[in-house]
């Protein structure tokens, strides 16, 4: 089931494929080592320092993946470790899930897909689900020819564990037993079900005891009317991680060319069609990120791979359109990991490389005073590269998992460093490379700084 890999019995597109993946990792490996993490990526750690069956934001999966790559490899390829061979293996499915013919195809549709390029290779929660997701539908596949045992048990656990990776998940099975409504006959589904929802329990009683605060997170998001600027977004943004115009082909093949020839093809289908259709409803009600959508890539590329391969010029014209894509994808990872000064359209590449001076500067502010932050992305970022947990007071800023950890309780009383994402009269003003700027105070306690700047 799990494929392990042989090379001198693999076939010369399976040989293609296996190299470039395994070149592919190494590449991942090496830029991971000298690229610096993003806020989000430190907040995960932060959530491996204290590893529960929930967090506020998201649920569990991610801190263990940290957590056992950060142990092995205590730096930031170490953090995003587990997150780099769960994609390789995933992006090794996938093509398992073709014909396996092709392989060169193949390789350019992933290497033009942004999500798996540039998200993908982050230590988030998407690449957990993503690699969950296609396993569930690797075991789909074969349960659909026979529902033995060992189909039934690996059925139930992907689908759990989709789930502790992020609650998108539910998506996948939902498109699945739409396109496959007798699922809903067989007593073997629906001890997979039992089987999985066994497994997840935990989580829900994690939930339960604490108020279903991520469910209330995730659903708050949505804003009470619409704004057009949203959709846009969503749709400009689907096309570009898709692959531009390469990618509008492969959304009008999938959409409107391709037809399911099998129980299993109408799974892919609907699951590409009904995660994007689903996606785009969701932001007449507020922002989609793009990388919200990334199981639907897994179907996208097995149909387009299998489509394209049988139409000679549509092939040809499609790789050639990729290409354009795959430059702007090395450019960006380029950025990411060294970005020149002045990179003012896309400076947001400076969080991956400026938090480790930045947490020099303020560690030699505070002068050996603990430090605390405003917000959890400053506080995350400045506790890995510090070594020390700085809480996040929260003020005036959304709830996170540090308002659950409650860390400033045992510095109620005590004088500290603070970084502040707002003004403060008399501070020292530090301005960053990727906008706006903090600024540092000390000398007050955390009490004080909370009765200060409170709904200031």
């Amino acid at each position: 089931m799990l494929y392990c890999i042989r090379v001198s019995t693999l076939s010369y597109n399976e040989k293609i494929v296996c190299f470039a993946l395994a070149a592919l990792l190494c590449i991942n490996l090496v830029q991971s080592f000298f690229m610096g993490l993003a806020h989000d990526e430190a907040y995960y750690w932060i959530y491996s320092k204290y590893l529960d069956w929930g967090y506020f934001d998201h649920p569990p999966l991610t801190a263990p993946a940290v957590g056992a790559g950060y142990w092995l490899i205590p730096n930031e390829l170490g953090v995003r470790l587990v997150f780099l061979i769960m994609l390789t293996v995933s992006l090794w499915w996938m093509w398992k899930l073709t014909d396996r013919r092709d392989g060169v195809l193949f390789i350019a549709l992933i290497l033009s897909f942004g999500l798996f390029q540039v998200v993908a290779i982050l230590a988030t929660p998407d690449t957990p689900l993503l690699f969950f997701a296609t396993m569930f539908f690797m075991v789909l596949r074969r349960y659909l020819r026979k529902d033995d045992v060992a189909s039934v048990l690996l059925l139930g656990f992907s689908m759990a564990l989709m789930l502790y990776s992020k609650y998108h998940g539910i998506l996948v099975i939902l498109f699945t037993v739409l396109a496959v409504p007798r699922l809903l006959k067989k007593r073997t589904f629906w001890t997979s079900a039992a089987a999985g929802a066994l497994l997840f329990s935990p989580h829900v009683v994690w939930q339960a005891r604490h108020g279903f605060v991520t469910i209330a997170f995730q659903l708050g998001r949505a804003s009470s009317w619409l704004n057009p600027y949203y959709i846009v977004d969503y749709v400009t943004g689907q096309i570009g991680v898709a692959g531009l115009i390469s990618g509008l082909i492969l959304l009008y093949v999938v959409f409107f060319r391709f037809r399911p020839r099998t129980e299993f093809d109408r799974v892919l289908k609907y699951n590409c069609v009904g995660t994007l259709a689903f996606f785009l409803l969701a932001s007449l009600k507020g922002r989609v990120e793009a990388n919200w959508t990334i199981v639907a890539y897994v179907p996208l590329g097995v149909i387009a791979h299998g489509f394209l391969r049988e139409r000679r010029r549509l092939r040809k014209t499609t790789m050639m359109l990729a290409l354009f894509p795959i430059g702007i994808i090395i450019v960006l990872r380029i950025l990411m990991t060294a970005p020149p000064d002045n990179l003012w359209g896309l400076r947001r590449a400076y969080e991956f490389s400026d938090w480790p001076q930045v947490t020099e500067e303020v560690e030699e502010f505070a002068g050996g005073l603990p430090i605390t932050a405003n917000l959890y992305q400053h506080a995350s970022s400045i506790s890995f590269y510090s070594g020390a947990v700085a809480p996040a007071l929260n003020i005036n800023s959304r709830p996170n998992e540090f308002t659950l950890l409650n860390l400033e309780d045992d510095l109620l009383d005590t004088p500290v460093c603070f970084v502040s994402s707002f003004e403060i009269s008399g501070a020292e003003r530090l301005v960053l490379r990727q906008g706006g700027e903090v600024y540092l105070i000390k000398g007050l306690t955390v009490r004080e700084l909370k009765e200060s700047f409170t709904d200031r």
